[in-house]
């Protein structure tokens, strides 16, 4: 598609390492109550499940010990992250890095009369006549310290969060007229936590900024990488993922071929590599993802899908 330079080849066998089970040594400090002789079992099943702090009740681990189902209450977030700092599983630097922090949100406004969306009918055509198409009012934040269990495997792969990190700030700076910002936020939004409608992500904010041309929108949504060494496993993330993937590649290979050498694009196949996501830039932080575990958020708004 390029004259004769080579398709970016990726390594995506680590795609879905963010998303792969806690390994013991993150178990034990999520959960007090884990008795050493289960390590075994924790570590052969795979029918566990960690559930998340909510309002009703607490955050348990589950997972099958000898024919049965063990549940047991686990730490907050924010405590799991401050021990795992103390025990040396994590840089003592992560626990105050003012550069780091995480999704958290406020509703200011909802309304129930058309479930937060601002329109109502069956395509959403008709404009809510309760809110006049306002829809809801959130505000979000960074917060220093994890809002959710789920980014106690940042705990599991501290080699690959700071990876990403680097590969997402370098990305940034090698934009033109880019906000100068270098801290990251994990996650959109705050999971568990009421939150409104933000816009759905389908591309990356740096091929945003930088869009190739010529470009074949068609191709580029799949068909020209098929054949590719990555696609197979390209499988593991949902579709919406795999195009915006696609988009990154097609940028990178763009790219080559104008020869560009310090191509933005080149650090986000590096972050698709650890499995990372880059979903936002902003004028204060840059949002990053776990690329197997994309949070679905509503962005329907009044006569806009």
């Amino acid at each position: 598609m390029f004259g004769d330079v080579a398709m970016p080849d990726l390594d995506l066998s680590a795609v879905d390492g963010p998303c792969r089970p806690l390994p013991w040594r993150v178990a034990r400090i999520l959960a007090e109550g884990l008795e050493a002789a289960d390590e075994a079992a924790y570590t052969r099943t795979r029918s566990y499940c960690i559930t998340d702090d909510d309002a009703d009740q607490p955050a348990t681990l589950s997972y099958r010990v000898r024919g049965s189902t063990r549940s047991i209450p686990l730490r907050k977030a924010r405590d799991a992250w401050r021990v795992a700092s103390e025990c040396g599983l994590v840089p003592h630097s992560w626990r105050d890095d003012a550069r780091r922090g995480f999704a958290d949100q406020e509703i200011l406004f909802f309304c129930d009369a058309c479930g937060g969306m601002g329109a109502t009918g069956h395509n959403y055509d008709d404009l809510c006549g309760d809110c006049h198409g306002k829809g809801n009012a959130m505000v979000r934040r960074t917060t220093s310290s994890p809002t959710s269990i789920a980014a106690m495997w940042m705990v599991a792969l501290p080699e690959v969060v700071e990876a990403a990190e680097a590969a997402a700030r370098e990305a940034v700076r090698r934009l033109t007229n880019a906000p100068a910002v270098d801290r990251i936020q994990w996650g959109r939004v705050r999971e568990g936590k009421p939150c409104g409608t933000v816009p759905l992500v389908l591309t990356s904010p740096i091929w945003d900024r930088v869009r190739p041309q010529p470009w074949d929108w068609r191709r580029m949504k799949g068909p020209a990488f098929r054949q590719a060494s990555w696609w197979k496993a390209a499988a593991k993330l949902t579709p919406e993922t795999r195009e915006m993937l696609c988009f990154d590649v097609g940028g990178a290979w763009a790219q080559r071929a104008a020869g560009i050498v310090a191509s933005p694009f080149e650090p986000l196949l590096r972050l698709w590599e650890l499995g990372v996501v880059f979903e936002e830039l902003r004028d204060d932080v840059i949002v990053l993802d776990r690329a197997c575990a994309r949070t679905f958020i509503r962005s329907w708004r009044a006569h806009s899908p």
